[in-house]
């Protein structure tokens, strides 16, 4: 991992973190305990995961990278950053906003469907600005995964989000976006979800309109002038960015 992001770097200064955590549990007859045990407690983790990016200056930019149950870390802290509550549990001392966060989620150990509304890690995606999940469904600990107690959904990491979990917006295709008014679309994700968005999630709406729009490609940041001189905003200085990997032990 650490090669793959120095590379992808290309020579620009970052911080790499390896957070773990001890995830090793005597093996039993019945996997499905195991794989809930470890579950819950990579869930619990995500405390810790939250309050280290807490520390972290407000103005640096963070990547979040997590395997299997890393995956849960992640989401279980950006969740409790936006006000969320894991295993009836909250902490609003950890609520944080206006923060540069990007995640990947590889072979994900969580349900396909807990990002959603109503669901266990529903206010994760407020907390970060783009999540890339890398599928394999070839995996066969995600394969197994539904095994591990009655009514389990299917992983994320082996099927991916469904058709019914990318329709929250009401749109089937991107072809579908062109001509949407990105301040429109910005106010409904926050009806939808039932918070108030970062306003970086308009910019990304913005550089979206204009690259269906036929223009090159731009990233998101590079229209935050823009919406600024619509509405009040943040803007964050230039920092060193940090890379956060996290792996179960």
């Amino acid at each position: 991992t650490w090669k793959w992001l120095q590379h992808a770097a290309e020579g620009r200064p970052f911080e790499f973190i390896y957070f773990r955590w001890p995830s090793y549990r005597s093996p039993s007859l019945m996997i499905n305990i195991d794989v809930a045990v470890l579950g819950r407690r990579a869930s619990r983790n995500g405390f810790y995961l939250a309050g280290l990016i807490k520390a972290v200056p407000e103005a640096t930019p963070v990547g979040l990278i997590g395997h299997s149950h890393g995956t849960r870390v992640i989401a279980s802290a950006l969740h409790l950053m936006a006000g969320g509550r894991v295993e009836e549990i909250g902490c609003p001392e950890l609520c944080c906003s206006h923060r540069h966060i990007r995640t990947v989620f590889t072979a994900s150990a969580i349900d396909h469907d807990w990002l959603g509304k109503g669901e266990r890690f529903e206010r994760a995606l407020c907390s970060t600005e783009a999540l890339l999940n890398l599928q394999n469904p070839r995996d066969p600990a995600l394969i197994i995964y539904p095994l591990r107690r009655i009514g389990s959904r299917r992983a994320l990491g082996h099927t991916g989000f469904t058709g019914k979990d990318l329709q929250q917006l009401g749109f089937r295709a991107p072809e579908q976006l062109i001509g949407q008014c990105p301040f429109r679309l910005f106010q409904r994700l926050c009806e939808i979800t039932g918070e108030r968005h970062d306003l970086c999630m308009l910019d990304l709406f913005l550089s979206v309109a204009d690259f269906l729009d036929g223009n090159p490609p731009r990233p998101w940041w590079e229209f935050t002038p823009l919406r600024k001189r619509l509405f009040a905003g943040h803007q964050a200085d230039e920092s060193l960015p940090l890379a956060l990997a996290c792996f179960s032990t």
